[in-house]
């Protein structure tokens, strides 16, 4: 019956393999909203749900014994390598052109550790959640991304890992975000965010920013 809650063997019901990175999002409180479509992978017949359970055995997603529900949380499958934001503009000390990766943070969440750890729900959301994650006291992650199986994944962008951009949560209406910790003194800027995967996969898309 539809909605009803329901075992299965899998954490993850849905895999986006991302070959678009859109226009993201610049929201009200100075975040911007990435966002990506491309082909989603559900546990279906036919090729998509062999792909479906290939991802699953791979990531060892495969004796998940709680109940889910339809339609989330989903994760990109990409495995990205490196996330990288550049400005047309000098700002300020970076000159324009130049990788910004020291003064961008990324907040965003994977469920990467939770099924590494064989489906242990130890991080506690939203009390242990970090302050990044808050705007004016409201949470900006919330729904799927807020609840068992995901742990925040955040800091400057020249600081994470190829191992840290695993399994990372997906959503349609905004899934990571990121945020400058510097305002330039040079105000207009048109930015360029590139994510390269280690299937060599390049997605990049620019938009415009006013601080």
């Amino acid at each position: 019956m539809g909605g009803e809650f329901s075992a299965t063997e899998y954490y993850i019901p849905g895999y986006l393999e991302a070959d678009m990175l859109k226009e993201p999002d610049v929201c009200t409180d100075g975040l911007v909203s990435l966002q990506f479509s491309g082909e989603l992978y559900l546990p279906s017949r036919g090729e998509k749900g062999d792909k479906f359970r290939e991802l699953s055995a791979f990531y060892g997603d495969t004796y998940y014994n709680k109940p889910t529900y339809p339609g989330g949380p989903y994760v990109l499958c990409n495995e990205f390598e490196r996330i990288d934001v550049i400005s047309d503009r000098d700002f300020n000390d970076i000159p324009a052109g130049s990788s910004l990766d020291s003064v961008v943070e990324l907040l965003a969440a994977s469920a990467k550790p939770f099924i590494d750890s064989g489906y242990d729900p130890s991080y506690g959301w939203p009390d242990n959640a970090p302050a990044a994650y808050y705007r004016d006291g409201e949470p900006i992650m919330c729904g799927t991304a807020g609840e068992e199986g995901f742990s925040p994944v955040y800091g400057v962008l020249s600081d994470l890992r190829a191992e840290d951009l695993k399994l990372l949560y997906f959503s349609y209406v905004g899934c990571m975000y990121l945020s400058f910790l510097e305002e330039p003194a040079v105000k207009e800027h048109t930015f360029t965010v590139t994510m390269q995967d280690a299937a060599g996969r390049t997605l990049s898309c620019t938009f415009e920013y006013t601080f």
